[in-house]
């Protein structure tokens, strides 16, 4: 226990490490406590302060956000999930990767968000970045890393882009894929409109052909509520394209290359638009290429949903509505006089 007292007239702390007593001399206190160390109001000071520095060196120190992001990157991995976008995340917040959730401000976020944008970067990108670190830092809470998890507001995104893939432009996609894992995702995707995660997690034990039907969700996996997965039907031309991969297929996963799992097929589709002239698409751009099809195809709104796994029809109809062929038609008629 730590305790004050005097030693040959002076103000000294008083404690118990590795089973011996020791002291240490009060800083400052002369000799005017007449022996009476509880009454000198630096003693008690300097006591307090003792014990408060003890705490800290008891205390483990507070991971940064660079081991904070590190420790969720491995955790989305062992998930099954892609733990790589959170370290290319960390990269771009290297100035702040020092930082611990108590440290982290907002202005730093701000400059962070000005110096990407200044350096060229897509509001989007920047976005996502900070996004990662909030995810990371959310995650942390709940496991006990840190006691308190920062709020900060977040930057603007960039305007949404409305751009699809015409039938024409899909097959020249097609045509540009160089590598067999490319063009399958590509049907996969147009034959789904499912997300690009849940497209390369994909295993040949959730694609039924006997019955014509992908499960996208993954087994013994919570997806989050605004990530959920459908099951959907397969059509002719993507179960053409599904038998061709089975029968050289050299792995559990539906998009594969090297008999490996292709966590991210960036890469080699980038490659493929470049080759194929084309601008401004990624592979995501599948998915709402699939989707605009359809409601150009006069596909009721809830039936798109169903595919883009959106349990309300109203977030699918506030993107994709003004491509329907009924879109406010009635409205215009009441405007005939």
């Amino acid at each position: 226990m730590e305790t004050i007292g005097t030693h040959r007239g002076k103000c000294v702390i008083k404690w118990t490490e590795g089973g011996k007593r020791k002291r240490a001399a009060v800083p400052g206190c002369g000799q005017g406590c007449k022996g009476n160390a509880r009454s000198c109001e630096k003693a008690r000071a300097a006591l307090e302060a003792f014990k408060r520095e003890l705490v800290a060196l008891q205390q483990p120190p507070e991971p940064t956000v660079g081991e904070i992001m590190e420790g969720y990157s491995t955790w989305l991995n062992n998930q099954g999930k892609d733990g790589t976008r959170v370290l290319y995340a960390l990269k771009a917040l290297n100035t702040l990767s020092s930082l611990t959730a108590t440290t982290i401000q907002s202005s730093a976020l701000s400059q962070h968000a000005i110096s990407r944008r200044a350096g060229g970067m897509a509001p989007s990108t920047v976005w996502t970045e900070i996004a990662a670190l909030r995810s990371g830092l959310s995650w942390a809470k709940k496991k006990g890393w840190i006691d308190h998890e920062p709020t900060f507001d977040m930057p603007r995104k960039s305007p949404p882009r409305d751009r699809w893939l015409t039938p024409d432009e899909a097959n020249r996609l097609l045509d540009a894929a160089a590598s067999h894992h490319i063009r399958l995702y590509i049907e996969v995707a147009l034959g789904t409109a499912a997300r690009p995660s849940a497209i390369t997690e994909l295993t040949w034990s959730r694609v039924d052909m006997k019955h014509r039907r992908i499960n996208f969700n993954v087994p013994n996996v919570n997806t989050p509520a605004n990530k959920s997965r459908a099951i959907v039907p397969i059509n002719d031309r993507l179960l053409a394209a599904l038998e061709e991969g089975y029968k050289v297929r050299s792995s559990e996963w539906v998009i594969e290359h090297n008999s490996k799992n292709v966590v991210s097929v960036k890469k080699g589709f980038a490659s493929a638009v470049k080759r194929a002239g084309l601008k401004n698409i990624s592979p995501h751009s599948l998915r709402h290429t699939a989707a605009t099809w359809m409601a150009l195809a006069a596909i009721p709104m809830p039936q798109i949903a169903n595919y883009l796994g959106h349990k309300d029809s109203r977030t699918t109809e506030r993107v994709y509505a003004h491509h329907h062929p009924d879109f406010l038609k009635s409205a215009a008629k009441a405007l005939e006089w």
